[in-house]
């Protein structure tokens, strides 16, 4: 693990994607249901096709479900989230 417990890293053999999957597994303790996903990073590294599946399926959650991928940093996630239903 490399950071901070309040600012991650990624590592030699990680991506936005695994950063994102454990992320949300800490999110997902919480319990609750899932509507939406919204992944933001500057560096995905799938751009030509979509991050999701390998998303949602790090996750557990139904290969069906709305995941929001921008590209991008601050106005990306803020525009995300403001955007967010």
């Amino acid at each position: 693990c490399w950071g901070t417990p309040l600012h991650r890293v990624a590592g030699d053999d990680e991506d936005a994607i695994t950063m994102a999957v454990e992320a949300g597994r800490a999110a997902l303790t919480a319990g609750g249901a899932v509507e939406r996903v919204v992944l933001v990073s500057r560096y995905l590294p799938l751009l030509e096709s979509s991050n999701a599946a390998v998303l949602l399926a790090g996750l557990g959650l139904d290969p069906e479900l709305e995941v929001d991928e921008r590209l991008g940093g601050a106005p990306a996630t803020v525009d995300a989230v403001s955007s967010a239903r």
